[in-house]
């Protein structure tokens, strides 16, 4: 074998690793690009022990989401608690600090306000927050 068929098989080897190189990382692209328009959700654990896939919210729920998210506190969940001169007010914050949770758990009808009470804490109420948040781009 002369260096001129040397030369041109290693240039064929050297094509064909490319090559197959390219389409591997295609493939991983197109994946990568699948989960991103595919958002699959992230998972929370509630005391209860189970896990859900908290998902991006529907439209409706987005929606709501903003509004509550403005009158309740993300940065200190307890002080979502904390009572005022207004029992009505508070009722009301506490009430829409539920509501913001429960949108979570839109795909698990048993998840209510009492459920959450029960099976919810502070840190992991913050996590809800921060998640939903995230998944639905909103900014803090």
């Amino acid at each position: 074998m002369d260096a001129a068929q040397k030369e041109m098989l290693e240039k064929q080897h050297a094509q064909s690793m490319n090559d197959k190189a390219v389409e591997r990382i295609k493939q991983e692209s197109s994946e990568v690009n699948a989960n991103v328009w595919l958002e699959e959700g992230k998972q929370i654990q509630l005391l209860d022990g189970k896990t859900y896939n908290v998902r991006p919210s529907k439209l409706l729920h987005a929606r709501k989401l903003m509004k509550l998210l403005g009158t309740v506190s993300m940065e200190v969940v307890i002080l979502n608690f904390m009572e005022t001169d207004s029992p009505e007010e508070d009722e009301t914050r506490i009430n829409n600090f539920y509501d913001a949770l429960m949108i979570a758990f839109t795909d698990y009808p048993h998840v209510t306000k009492e459920y959450l009470e029960l099976h919810c804490d502070v840190v992991g109420a913050r996590n809800i927050l921060d998640v939903l948040v995230g998944l639905n781009g909103l900014k803090k």
